[in-house]
């Protein structure tokens, strides 16, 4: 061995070489120090990787974080289940993926189809199964109450309030568009109530039909009084569908006013007149009385009721006050009475006495 100094040969036994001095380092030493080193590093590096490969924590959540429930589950009921530690060691990993995946449908609706399906594939899984399923029907219920909201505003743009007030009482409170919803809630039953306030004015102003009951004596040819109603549609929106007419009589002879034959109201002759569209709903209806129980007295007529069905559903109801029936008149009465309507209403062709027009209602 020589001396790194002054490359003289020196003794194997030295620690300094005899001629300068240096220290003699030697060689041997060095490589057993630098071989144990690397043995203890290759046994440390083996013993983690063996660890890793052997954890069935991480094995499980591998697959469960890559949606193999069937696989994960098998790893759980295996090599998991049985022991607390590792259980503890699992549950925060799969509460933390719920989260993620409940975090990630909040933050992007576009994904609740996928998310839907995740959650519904992992409700096999043993652990946590409550947590998975509470997760699930909460991201339904989300995107039901973002659907109702959208439904509301829909309906609201087309003037349906009342269905639009429904569709947010459907969202959660968990809905980031919850505490909107509640001053829209407000807003729109104030639209309903204006459009109900609006509906009912047009009702009264706008009535579809207006009728007016007529009392003509026949001709001579006819069997007996007529009921004359003539019925005017003023609504150019709707039709007429049908009209039905019911009225009673009282004998005028009775002071005390009983109807016919002390039995009460006696209805006859109700009819209903079925109108097509292309009708005229000017047109006048003549109903002649039942001379049955018209009898031998002048009669009166008393509650008259004519009800109008229109195209949409709509039904108008408009009660008539009494008026008075004459069995007969001569040709002169009949002709005078014929003059004096024509006189006070202008109309040409009007007969009979016109009934005094009551302030329609809309039927309920």
């Amino acid at each position: 061995m020589k001396c790194p100094q002054c490359k003289q040969k020196v003794p194997k036994d030295v620690d300094r070489c005899p001629g300068c001095g240096a220290e003699i380092v030697k060689k041997s030493h060095l490589r057993k120090f630098i071989v144990l080193g690397v043995v203890l590093t290759l046994l440390v590096a083996g013993v983690i990787l063996i660890t890793s490969l052997d954890n069935p924590v991480d094995a499980c959540m591998d697959a469960f974080l890559n949606n193999r429930f069937e696989e994960a589950t098998a790893i759980y009921q295996r090599d998991i289940e049985k022991s607390s530690r590792r259980v503890n060691e699992i549950t925060p990993l799969i509460q933390q993926r719920l989260e993620e995946l409940v975090s990630a449908y909040r933050t992007d609706e576009t994904r609740y189809e996928e998310i839907k399906t995740i959650l519904s594939d992992m409700q096999g899984f043993p652990l946590l199964n409550d947590q998975i399923q509470q997760a699930l029907y909460f991201v339904e219920s989300l995107h039901s109450s973002r659907a109702a909201y959208t439904e509301a505003q829909t309906l609201y743009g087309e003037g349906y309030y009342a269905l639009a007030i429904l569709e947010l009482q459907k969202m959660i409170p968990e809905d980031e568009n919850y505490q909107q919803a509640q001053k829209d809630v407000a807003d729109y039953q104030e639209k309903q109530n204006q459009y109900e306030a609006e509906a009912a004015a047009a009702a009264e102003q706008q009535l579809a039909a207006v009728t007016d009951a007529l009392i003509v004596t026949p001709d001579e040819e006819s069997a007996g009084p007529v009921l004359r109603i003539v019925c005017k549609n003023q609504d150019p929106e709707r039709t007429i569908q049908a009209v039905t007419f019911a009225y009673t009589l009282t004998d005028e002879k009775d002071a005390n006013m009983k109807f016919v034959d002390g039995v009460g109201p006696v209805y006859f002759n109700s009819r209903e007149c079925v109108l097509e569209p292309e009708d005229s709903c000017g047109d006048d209806m003549d109903i002649p009385l039942n001379k049955d129980v018209t009898g031998a007295y002048p009669l009166k007529a008393k509650g008259c009721v004519v009800k109008a069905t229109f195209s949409d559903g709509t039904v108008w109801e408009n009660p008539y006050y009494s008026y008075w029936l004459k069995d007969s008149l001569t040709r002169e009465e009949y002709k005078s009475y014929q003059e004096s309507q024509q006189k006070d209403h202008g109309d040409g062709g009007a007969t009979g006495t016109p009934a005094p027009t009551p302030s329609p209602s809309p039927a309920p």
